[in-house]
């Protein structure tokens, strides 16, 4: 697999930029337990809260782990944690305001998927609302991916992102994570000084 920001799940990996946009795995429609709008892209399956059932089913399904997107609230309200890990599930919280997404945030999460991409298993990623997690795997799935920002807006409405604010977060963040960092940028344009052969310095310091 190939990292460009972190390792794409499925079939989303390539060598390079328009190998990886023409190779991504489709967004998909699929069932998991009750829960509403479960949507699947390679072995990134995306939700808004499951329930104690939903979570035994994934693990009986073979799911390695769960990356929890709610706020504290939530998680007071529906702890998982334990019962996740009970099951065999690797368990991870991030909370993501989508917003007013944080940056750090958004890397953890990507973080998570690149460390859990070696792994050969389903990961849900899931948020209160599915808001959250639709609108992480649209910035996942411009800036990882390869797919153009309209088109991973598109997906990421389709999952259940909700328009307007949160798109705006998720172009921010897009452009943030694939801009040249300050050093690669000083390093390319910095000019280049003609080195001294030993020829030379030993000719200068006989002069």
């Amino acid at each position: 697999m190939t990292v460009v920001v972190v390792t794409a799940f499925g079939s989303g990996c390539a060598s390079s930029d328009e190998a990886r946009a023409a190779d991504v795995a489709p967004l998909e429609t699929v069932e998991l337990g009750a829960l509403d709008s479960v949507f699947r892209c390679g072995d990134l399956y995306l939700a808004s809260e499951p329930d104690a059932e939903v979570l035994d089913l994934a693990a009986r399904r073979g799911f390695g782990a769960v990356i929890d997107l709610r706020n504290e609230a939530a998680l007071e309200r529906t702890p998982l944690s334990s019962q996740a890990r009970r099951l065999g599930l690797s368990y991870s919280h991030v909370a993501i305001d989508p917003l007013a997404l944080d940056d750090a945030a958004v890397d953890r999460v990507l973080a998570e998927l690149d460390a859990l991409s070696a792994v050969d298993a389903p990961v849900l990623l899931f948020s209160d609302t599915g808001d959250g997690s639709a609108t992480v795997f649209a910035i996942y799935r411009a800036a990882v991916q390869g797919v153009g920002v309209e088109e991973a807006l598109a997906d990421g409405r389709a999952a259940g992102m909700k328009p307007g604010v949160s798109e705006a977060q998720v172009v921010r963040q897009v452009e943030r994570l694939l801009e040249p960092s300050a050093d690669s940028a000083d390093a390319t344009n910095a000019p280049t000084t003609p080195s001294t052969s030993s020829s030379e310095s030993d000719a200068g310091g006989n002069a």
